[in-house]
């Protein structure tokens, strides 16, 4: 059963722990795996029934109440979740993979503070392990979410250095350094991301914009036609391939993409007068931003996806203002 829920095929996982369990009721370990393997198709009523069961049957048995948090977690229960892994945590205090995960629930529900100091601890678990560099990573985010671009550059470069594969650290290690203002340690991260990570529409899109800021347009092209093709409908990624095909001597695709982006604009009912006070808006609420008035600012972004919705500028400007 194992094996084939490794494998993706859990309809015959499920039914042969259905039927080691009802030969065999009082194993917590079929049960588990059968609550387990019901939470991934999602099955939720049979799921939680079979984790349940497994924890009444073995209750002081950690594993099994980080799997109740972890199918609590994929349900969209936080509160649940939460106290799930805090009583595995309670059970095995040097469980590192509940400290991670009771983290990225606390982190969800705006607990800050209680997400790093989880995830502080199972770094310490974990010492110099790839599993610590995951923790890093999201220790990174929480560095990143509260406008700390050195620490989280920090946490990022533990994370790859880990984790060398990890084309998600690297994206952030690119953006965290660019904050920075280390351009061209920027560059080299957000090039690696891209490899290790062909398909990800945003390690191109990042690419092909810091190529076009230091006039490389030719490569910018590359990475930003890349992006619109992982991301069709990112205005972002197809307002600067368009400038990019301009600047590259490439009219005629240019003006293809910016009829694309048009259509994508009137599709959400943008015409260039609601566009142009979109813009004044969202650069009303980047100079608040900069002068500490955030609620003001908040509500500048707010207003600016008001009349563009599809400005995925607008709408991380909104996102980072309500992470400071």
């Amino acid at each position: 059963a194992q094996r084939l829920i490794e494998a993706g095929s859990f309809e015959e996982a499920i039914s042969l722990l259905r039927d080691t369990v009802q030969r065999h009721p009082a194993d917590a370990e079929a049960r588990l795996m059968l609550g387990t393997a019901l939470a991934l198709r999602p099955r939720r009523s049979e799921a939680l029934e079979e984790l349940e069961a497994a924890i009444r049957l073995r209750p002081d048995f950690a594993p099994g109440h980080h799997a109740l948090g972890m199918a609590l977690a994929r349900f969209v229960e936080p509160e649940g979740a939460r106290r799930a892994f805090q009583r595995a945590i309670e059970l095995d205090p040097r469980f590192a993979q509940a400290h991670v995960n009771l983290a990225l629930v606390l982190a969800q529900v705006g607990q800050v503070d209680g997400a790093a100091r989880h995830l502080e601890k199972a770094i310490d678990i974990e010492a110099d392990s790839p599993a610590a560099g995951y923790a890093y990573y999201l220790r990174g985010l929480l560095y990143a979410e509260q406008s700390e671009p050195a620490q989280a550059a920090a946490a990022f470069d533990k994370a790859v250095a880990l984790r060398p594969g990890d084309g998600d650290a690297f994206l952030q290690l690119g953006l965290a350094r660019r904050q920075l203002l280390d351009f061209e340690g920027s560059l080299a991260a957000l090039r690696q991301a891209a490899r290790l990570s062909p398909e990800s529409g945003a390690a191109h899109y990042e690419v092909g914009k810091e190529l076009l800021r230091t006039g490389q347009t030719r490569q910018a092209i590359v990475h930003l036609r890349t992006a619109v093709r992982c991301r069709p409908e990112d205005t972002a990624a197809l307002y600067n391939l368009a400038r990019a095909l301009r600047s590259g001597g490439e009219p005629a695709e240019a003006e293809e993409v910016a009829e694309r982006l048009q259509r994508i604009r009137t599709r959400s009912q943008n015409s260039e007068q609601h566009a142009f006070k979109a813009s004044e808006l969202n650069n009303r609420g980047i100079e608040l931003e900069r002068s500490g008035r955030l609620q003001e600012a908040l509500l500048k972004y707010g207003a600016a996806l008001e009349l563009d919705p599809l400005n995925t500028v607008f709408r991380r400007n909104l996102a980072l203002a309500f992470c400071r």
